[in-house]
């Protein structure tokens, strides 16, 4: 039997510290662990260019001012923006 996880987090060290917990836990329950691929961590960039930029198209293409939230949607921001460090 396997059991696969995966723990994400904007913040590197928040995500280690998820994987540390998770694998002490099933460590605790006689479970081998084995750590495998990642993902880079991404803090969203509110006054970033292209927020700016998305907003203002938003606003005056809809009249209205957007709200803005970070969440997970598919699309790995970590992982375009550290191949593409002008994105950042």
């Amino acid at each position: 039997m396997a059991i696969e996880t995966s723990q994400r987090s904007p913040i590197k060290s928040s995500k280690e510290a998820a994987a540390l917990m998770v694998s002490t836990i099933f460590r605790m329950g006689h479970f081998a662990v084995e750590h495998s691929g990642d993902y880079p961590g991404w803090k969203p960039e509110p006054a970033s260019d292209i927020v700016r930029l998305c907003k203002a198209v938003h606003q005056e293409t809809l009249g209205t001012v957007p709200e803005l939230v970070a969440m997970h949607a598919g699309l790995e921001c970590g992982v375009i923006g550290e191949k593409y460090r002008a994105c950042n």
